[in-house]
């Protein structure tokens, strides 16, 4: 349900950046404390990145995408950035601590600041008193967060690092399956032209190009980067049939049934804080 709910928030918002706030809270709801949930979710994506970094190197120097090297150069300095910033946080993640201090603090003083004497009065004082100690009790709750996932991110790579190897390769895994529902599509379609090799080569190069795309879900570039690389591989006319079936099959289905799975947890929460 977790992974479900991350690929629904996923598919509607920019770059995937909502899919992780998804799995945290259904985690998180299942029983697993925040800053734990936390840690599962960004090591998951770690396992994702390190694999995702040799689909990219393996793009740019053995696979045959010449017409589309300038896209997948600026694909692969996103994915380094990207890289970076989560090998930073997993190796330093007391440094969240200072940039949650600096946030908060600068809000703090954003609301601390006066205004004309004339316009001062009790009920604007108690709302800026009420703001502040909102300010406060979150950036130390996120502070405490923040190091019990430090405490988690150690336990996790002292005691047993076999176990991130392990989800490296079910992450390659579930890749390789995605690529193989691609080769299953153009079988159903009575395609019978491209290798089951040449369709997976081409199937993880454009889920490098198009993982940190900006739109929704990768909507439209997906589609566009698909029919780009596919083409060699079937009728054109056959091109807006396959991108539906592909995209339904690797996308729509698990994140309408997470966004579903999601909605309700969220009803029935709502529900028990009402009712309390």
């Amino acid at each position: 349900k977790a992974e479900w709910a991350n690929l629904g928030l996923a598919m509607l918002t920019p770059s995937q950046t909502g899919g992780g706030f998804g799995q945290i809270y259904m985690l998180s709801r299942g029983g697993m404390s925040l800053g734990t949930a936390l840690t599962v979710s960004l090591i998951s994506f770690l396992g994702s990145m390190v694999v995702l970094l040799f689909i990219g190197i393996h793009s740019l120097l053995i696979a045959k995408v010449d017409h589309l090297a300038v896209f997948f150069q600026g694909a692969l300095l996103i994915f380094l950035f990207v890289f970076a910033v989560v090998i930073f946080a997993v190796c330093w993640p007391g440094s969240l601590h200072f940039v949650i201090s600096g946030i908060c603090s600068g809000i703090q003083k954003i609301g601390d600041k006066k205004p004309p004497r004339k316009n001062i009065g009790l009920p604007q004082n108690s709302r800026i008193r009420r703001l502040t100690n909102y300010l406060n009790k979150f950036s130390e709750k996120l502070i405490g967060l923040c190091y019990m996932h430090q405490v988690n991110m150690y336990r996790f790579f002292s005691q047993d690092k076999a176990s991130f190897v392990w989800v490296c390769f079910l992450s390659m895994d579930f890749m390789l399956a995605r690529s193989m529902m691609a080769f299953l599509c153009l079988r159903f379609l009575g395609i019978q032209t491209s290798s089951l090799f040449s369709v997976i080569e081409t199937q993880l190069n454009l889920i490098f190009l198009i993982y940190f795309a900006p739109t929704p879900g990768s909507s439209g570039l997906a589609e566009g980067a698909s029919m780009l690389l596919m083409n060699g591989a079937m009728p054109a006319e056959f091109l807006p049939y396959y991108n539906l079936l592909w995209r339904s099959t690797t996308l729509y289905i698990a994140a309408i049934a997470g966004l579903i799975f999601l909605s309700w947890a969220i009803i029935q929460d709502a529900r028990r804080v009402v009712d309390r």
